[in-house]
């Protein structure tokens, strides 16, 4: 649940509406919101001598209060991390 935006056709846009909808009546929050707050998180990649590690910037208490509405966990801090 990183970008809410329905970008797709048919069936697929309709569960993703249908999502967003549930994740408004969990959150009590609109989509447009819930949209600008959640696209706050990055996902990062920093390169250096000793390899590459990518992680996902910390959660704002306002995106947590998302997450924690919604029964689910935010991402989590580092995703991958590559030797060089």
């Amino acid at each position: 649940m990183a970008v809410i935006c329905c970008k797709s056709s048919g069936q697929n846009r309709e569960s993703c509406v249908l999502l967003i909808r549930v994740v408004e009546r969990q959150t009590g929050q609109t989509r447009r919101t819930l949209s600008r707050e959640l696209n706050r998180l990055h996902l990062v990649t920093l390169q250096g001598p000793a390899g590459s590690v990518t992680q996902t910037t910390t959660p704002t208490d306002v995106q947590h209060a998302i997450y924690t509405a919604c029964e689910t966990a935010p991402p989590p801090p580092i995703t991958a991390l590559s030797p060089p």
